[in-house]
């Protein structure tokens, strides 16, 4: 219980912590880029509007209408270069006065990328570009040198993949040794919770054998009376609740009564299925089997019956008409899985996803004799957990309802 706590706990907590940083990450390194490419797009703007030249900003022109950053030194130390061509592909010149890196051997694999994007900007082999259509077959593109600007966006982008990565480590190995320490006060309370069920289970047996041992010996002097009969069958319901709540209770412990052996599980519930025939045809109900045989299993048997017998008496007492209950086993690549199916009112999503929950019972009423007390469920899926398997309940149809039981190797 504690180690589960725990893993969820550290499991929250880091998905919390990593959803945190991932986002932040990402509108670190969005906003840079979409202020390094509004710069770039402003720029190439300019370049355009003084017909293919970058002005010094006179002292009486207002910043504002210059580039973010835009100085005396700007128009010296940006690359750019401008082709004109038409939508042939014939290029009529090209400006390449502000840069050394492009030849005109290269001019025509820029012209070619600039005809198949028609107008528009965006960005290729390091440069931005800005294609504008003059006359009907006249095109002028402008690409601007924006290749240290790219890679300072992808140097920042892996500092800061980096960074959350060893934020992520670091904040692991915090919650890893300190997750204790967090779940102490209700590890505290689920132990004090389990220790009284304990000792009050315990407690309750010795009234319980003085009870039973009383109405025994009455019934020997009025074996017919109704009230003896009904102190008797009440005396073991109760006993069956604290049978019920110790087993429960230990199921929770840390280090619970568990051993794996291997074991023909085919025979296994083949065998508790026969103990519940007599039952079911009492009820009027049919089981019919679908179970792969000598099918081996490693496992705790006396848990994995445990488990059987718990869902196919479920089957029986809350059956809701006569029917088919219907059993089936086979083998996986995983492990086994275990189907169990009978006739059941239609269950709302709400109360079917409480099934498996404590004391939990569709029916509002618990003075029925032939209902539960809410437990075997929760004790089968305990049981399907200690095997890293999972225990899952659906409506099959309308009135079916099914029990899947995944028990893994």
């Amino acid at each position: 219980m504690i180690k589960r706590l725990q893993k969820k706990f550290i499991r929250i907590t880091m998905i919390s912590v990593s959803a945190v940083l991932i986002l932040l990450g990402l509108i670190l390194n969005i906003a840079n880029f979409i202020s390094v490419d509004s710069t770039n797009s402003d720029m190439l703007e300019l370049i355009y509007t003084n017909q293919g030249t970058l002005p010094a900003p006179p002292a009486d022109i207002p910043k504002a209408s210059f580039p973010k950053n835009y100085n005396m030194e700007t128009p010296h130390m940006t690359r750019f270069f401008i082709i004109r061509y038409n939508s042939e592909g014939e290029l009529f010149n090209s400006d390449l006065s502000s840069i050394a890196s492009v030849s005109e051997n290269e001019i025509q694999t820029y012209v070619n990328k600039a005809l198949k994007e028609k107008e528009g900007m965006g960005y290729y082999n390091g440069y931005k570009y800005y294609v504008i259509k003059h006359s009907e077959d006249r095109f002028m593109a402008i690409f601007l040198d924006c290749s240290s600007e790219l890679a300072e966006i992808r140097d920042l982008a892996f500092l800061t993949l980096f960074t959350i990565i060893g934020c992520i480590a670091l904040v692991y190995i915090i919650v890893h040794l300190f997750s204790l320490k967090a779940i102490r006060p209700i590890v505290n309370n689920i132990e004090r919770q389990k220790q009284f069920i304990t000792d009050a289970s315990h407690e309750l047996k010795t009234p319980l054998t003085v009870i039973r041992t009383c109405t025994s010996v009455l019934k020997m002097d009025m074996p017919s009376d109704k009230w003896l009969n009904k102190i008797d069958a009440q005396t073991e319901k109760m006993n069956s609740l604290v049978i019920s709540l110790v087993s429960l209770s230990r199921l929770d412990e840390e280090n619970p009564p568990f051993s794996k052996a291997e074991f023909n599980i085919s025979s296994a519930l083949t065998e508790i299925v026969e103990s519940f025939s007599d039952i079911a045809v009492q009820n009027s109900y049919s089981i019919i089997c679908d179970i792969m045989d000598d099918i081996k299993y490693r496992g705790d048997e006396y848990l994995i019956r445990q488990l059987f017998s718990i869902l196919i008496d479920n089957a029986v007492r809350h059956s809701s008409a006569p029917g088919e209950i219907q059993i089936g086993l086979k083998s996986t690549y995983r492990g086994v899985l275990i189907k169990i199916s009978n006739p059941s009112e239609n269950i709302p999503k709400d109360k079917l996803s409480r099934i498996f929950d404590r004391f939990y019972q569709l029916d509002s009423s618990r003075s029925s004799d032939n209902r539960g007390f809410g437990i075997g469920l929760s004790m089968a899926y305990r049981i399907a957990e200690l095997h890293n398997g999972s225990v899952s309940a659906e409506m099959q149809t309308a009135d079916r309802i099914l029990f899947t039981v995944e028990l893994k190797i």
